[in-house]
């Protein structure tokens, strides 16, 4: 077989140890090992998407895992023709799971949803997204580039041609509320965060030299509004948008990320209460020394209401993954997280709030040996 490594599995529980094991339902020594996969976990099981290979070569799949069973690759319709299929999210419902994707041929997209039920049937639901999007015209056909959750119920964002859309989901089975955000023709929209506030979209305007931040905010039951702008004053060294990551936390709409100024980079927290105007969060942990910056790339909130920052700060030539903690997203705290012993940086790359314990996931790198 080639020499690839086996898929692992593992479980965790508060005041235990990692049991961890090899898990070649997942992937095994016969197969190149996934690149890349989105999970999503309910009463049902779990469900997940693989990219295996190249897409010229392979065709991404879609594995079903029922309680106490092993991954098994589930049977899903073939694209038509020699189309290719690219599967962009899933997520968990009452009664099993919804899977987003998009079958290209020869430049023709074709938006594309499923159901999988509890014991692996597949349904089509692509009719009943764009029942959800009255007056569709040739090229404006609707997609989805992600699922997330506002107030206990589904949402799907995507585009219906070039407008960003969200639609919500009754009944586990209809999209409706169909909503489309008048954007600038420059205006790129790729993440949706939902929590207690409200809902907030992110992306970037782009002009010259430099991205902007794009930021649409709505409080739940109230109206979108957008900020377009240097969120933290200054812009990043590198010309991308400063802001990596937006939460409608219990404190108000938060921004965070990380921008240049007189010589070093700075990690950013910006805080609002309608979305339109924006106040930036200044203090001393926040700020980087030069060839010593500080970064944030995902934030969270736990049900105690403590908001999350993770990101890391360097410290000559060290990186360490760092979590800023905050009551009430004006004062910070940050924590310097464990190194693993031979590697100079690292970084948190995604932070989940759970109802006693937070997880942070820490890349961690070094020359010469594997992330």
């Amino acid at each position: 077989p080639k020499d690839f490594p086996l898929g692992m599995s593992g479980s965790w529980t508060p005041g235990g140890a990692w049991q961890l094991a090899a898990d070649p339902s997942w992937s095994t020594q016969a197969q190149e090992f996934p690149q890349q996969s989105d999970v999503a976990y309910g009463s049902a099981g779990a469900i997940a998407t693989q990219m295996i290979g190249e897409l010229s070569v392979d065709i991404p799949r879609v594995l079903l895992q029922r309680p106490g069973q092993p991954w098994s690759e589930l049977q899903m319709p073939e694209p038509a023709g020699d189309g290719l299929r690219l599967y962009s999210d899933v997520t968990a419902v009452a009664d099993g799971f919804l899977v987003a994707g998009t079958d290209s041929n020869h430049g023709n997209d074709q938006v594309r949803l499923w159901h999988v039920d509890a014991g692996g049937a597949v349904t089509e639901r692509h009719a009943a997204l764009e029942a959800a999007a009255p007056l569709l015209t040739a090229g404006k056909e609707p997609h989805i580039t992600g699922f997330s959750s506002g107030s206990g119920q589904p949402l799907a964002f995507g585009s219906v041609g070039s407008q960003p859309t969200i639609w919500e989901l009754e009944g586990e089975r209809n999209f409706s509320k169909y909503t489309t955000l008048v954007s600038d023709e420059n205006q790129t929209l790729d993440t949706m965060a939902a929590g207690p506030r409200g809902l907030m979209l992110l992306g970037s305007s782009r002009t010259a030299n430099s991205r902007l931040p794009v930021i649409w905010s709505r409080p739940d039951g109230g109206a979108w509004s957008v900020y377009t702008g240097n969120i933290f004053g200054a812009g990043t060294e590198n010309g991308d948008s400063p802001v990596t990551a937006v939460l409608p936390s219990s404190h108000g709409f938060l921004a965070a990320g990380w921008f240049t100024a007189d010589g070093a980079d700075h990690a950013g927290i910006a805080v609002s209460d309608d979305g339109a105007k924006w106040s930036h969060v200044q203090g001393s942990e926040f700020r980087g020394k030069p060839a010593a910056g500080r970064y944030i790339g995902s934030l969270a909130e736990t049900p105690a209401r403590t908001v999350l920052a993770g990101g890391s700060i360097d410290e000559g030539q060290l990186r360490t993954a760092t979590v800023w903690a905050s009551a009430d997203a004006r004062t910070w705290t940050p924590v310097l997280l464990p190194r693993a012993e031979g590697y100079t940086d690292a970084h948190v790359v995604s932070l989940t709030a759970g109802p006693s314990r937070t997880v942070a996931v820490v890349k961690h790198s070094s020359t010469g040996k594997p992330n």
